[in-house]
């Protein structure tokens, strides 16, 4: 619930504005001479087979020419009845390590993005993207090398975030509404995209979109978040990588200052905002669960009659998770959020100080360095019931901490 999922382009089979289009054959002049246009699913077929021979400069433009069929009634029904030939759309992505100019590896991702989004593709999305190895290729196509160089090479680096939105676009199919249907599928791409680092990529990729590019990526970010542990691991690394065996990262893994100042821009849309504090209050909450664990099985090791086990070896292994919580400065960036026009961007960050205090008296010094509780006070007071009562647990939170400092 409040998860919001606003892709920024049309569904298959819609115009710029919304409408319905069709692709009808227009029939040929018979005096004049010309070859009769070919039918969509005569000229999808015919693009499909030249992709496996097209030059780098002929693939983009076979790719773009696609995706305009794609944005049609009938060109989405000839793609989606050649879809066993879809293996001729894997080249561009799996050249991504360079092989592929950046040009086709955008007008490819968007086109996958495209036929996800075609209703009897999303119902078995998770299976296609796992047959065409697209969760490795998708994600490699996002690095934020790769998105500093298309950006410098386009205007105002509009291209690093349509792909970027791309992207978490066809990732996205498989789990949100009308998403795939075997559940066996659906588990085995959540692992594959745990064992690829998604929730790492994602973070590093939104520094290098713009604000506007950001909401689809933060949406697939809070729904695998809350509904799984182990992407929140991936989330509050703090130099153990999730479960991949604990080797050391390279420090600009999980939620940095960075990845946090960019999910929480305010100049991000109100959805975006929302899900990205959701996200945020979901993890806070789980770093004080997982201290309350440890903090009653450091007490039972040294307690309990018998105990040879000591506190420290009863700690969880995921780390420090406040810490990670703490070095990524949240209050900084909640200042503007609490001023902010929506009362749910609002009212959500009003939940994040409360909660944020509430885990550990170390907030108290940066909240108050940010001019926190004075906004979070006047939050307590407003007319509207939800931000007042999310202000007033701020307040409380933060006055509980004043007292004991």
């Amino acid at each position: 619930p409040g998860l919001e999922h606003a892709a920024q382009t049309s569904p298959p089979g819609c115009g710029a504005s919304g409408e319905r289009s069709t692709s009808p054959r227009e029939p040929s002049n018979p005096r004049s001479g010309s070859r009769p246009r070919d039918t969509p699913q005569e000229e999808v077929g015919r693009l499909l087979d030249s992709l496996r021979t097209a030059g780098s400069a002929a693939e983009a433009r076979v790719l773009r020419r696609l995706l305009s069929l794609a944005a049609s009634i009938d060109g989405a029904t000839a793609l989606w009845s050649h879809r066993e030939r879809w293996g001729a759309l894997e080249a561009p992505l799996s050249g991504v390590d360079g092989a592929a100019p950046d040009v086709a590896v955008l007008a490819a991702a968007q086109l996958w993005a495209a036929l996800l989004r075609w209703p009897e593709a999303r119902r078995c999305s998770a299976s296609l993207l796992l047959r065409h190895r697209l969760d490795a290729s998708l994600l490699a196509a996002i690095e934020p090398s790769r998105l500093r160089k298309l950006s410098s090479a386009s205007r105002g680096g509009a291209s690093s975030g349509r792909l970027l939105r791309a992207v978490s676009i066809a990732v996205y199919a498989p789990f949100g509404e009308g998403g795939e249907e075997e559940e066996e599928a659906l588990v085995a791409l959540q692992q594959a995209l745990h064992e690829a680092g998604l929730v790492k990529t994602l973070l590093r990729a939104l520094a290098e979109a713009s604000p506007h590019d950001r909401e689809v990526s933060v949406s697939l970010l809070a729904r695998l978040v809350l509904g799984s542990r182990h992407f929140l691991r991936q989330l509050l690394c703090d130099g153990q990588c999730g479960d991949q065996g604990g080797e050391p990262c390279d420090g600009r893994c999980g939620l940095t200052a960075a990845a946090a100042a960019a999910c929480l821009d305010p100049r991000c849309s109100a959805a975006s905002l929302v899900n990205a504090l959701l996200l945020l209050c979901h993890a806070a909450r789980a770093a004080g669960s997982r201290r309350d664990v440890a903090g009653a099985a450091a007490a039972a090791c040294l307690t309990g009659p018998g105990a040879t086990t000591s506190a420290a070896s009863a700690s969880p292994p995921d780390g420090d998770w406040t810490g990670m919580l703490l070095r990524a400065r949240l209050p900084q960036c909640l200042t503007p959020l609490l001023r902010h026009d929506e009362l749910a961007v609002r009212s959500k960050a009003c939940t994040l100080v409360g909660t944020l205090c509430r885990l550990s008296s170390a907030f108290y010094e940066p909240v108050r360095a940010a001019g926190l509780p004075p906004l979070v006070a006047a939050c307590g007071t407003h007319e509207v019931s939800s931000l007042r009562r999310a202000g007033s647990f701020a307040h409380a939170e933060v006055a509980r901490l004043e007292r004991l400092t």
